[in-house]
């Protein structure tokens, strides 16, 4: 529909400037999906001017339009919950372990240790606003000297350590000198 679309002056600048903003989020490196979220309405907008368009198609005389655009309606309403993002596991197991962590008396330092090939979109550390005074402070295993530092500078804290690849996540006392 998008020659028929592209009649209207309107929609030709709307289309322009959709094309101006994805082509500048394509040159980024790593390209989120709601860097777009500026031309959203304008994609609205030339969508539902197609299906506008669609709707008065005609095949061999019978309006066959009007059943594409219901048929597309239909299917958007019935795969919606199904696009519908799902937390991961780890996230879950992790805020589980933040709240057990957080009934325990006393105050936790919880190390993290990645293996090599660790997807960077499942990341466990990240703290509260107010790191000194937080109950559980989250941090990566850097190896033996920066984590006796680390231990060190949060001393009084009770230490662990979470092996974040391994199925399932497994969090055990820290040993000192069990670093890498």
């Amino acid at each position: 529909m998008l020659p028929w679309v592209l009649k209207d002056r309107w929609m030709r600048v709307s289309l322009l400037t959709c094309s101006v903003v994805v082509a500048g989020v394509l040159v980024e490196m790593f390209a989120y999906p709601h860097y777009a979220a500026p031309i959203t309405g304008l994609l609205f907008a030339l969508v539902l001017q197609a299906m506008r368009h669609l709707r008065l198609w005609r095949w061999r005389d019978r309006p066959i339009g009007l059943c594409v655009v219901w048929a597309i309606l239909f299917l958007c309403v019935a795969l919606a919950p199904q696009m519908r993002r799902q937390p991961k596991d780890e996230m879950l197991y992790r805020a589980r372990m933040l709240t057990s962590l957080e009934d325990e008396d006393g105050r936790h330092l919880v190390l993290v240790r990645y293996q090599p090939w660790h997807s960077p979109y499942t990341e466990w550390v990240y703290n509260a606003a107010d790191i000194d005074r937080a109950k559980v402070v989250w941090a990566r295993e850097m190896g033996a000297a920066r984590n006796r530092e680390l231990l060190e500078f949060f001393k009084g804290r009770r230490a662990w350590l979470l092996e974040a690849d391994v199925d399932p996540s497994r969090l055990t006392p820290y040993l000192v000198g069990s670093g890498s």
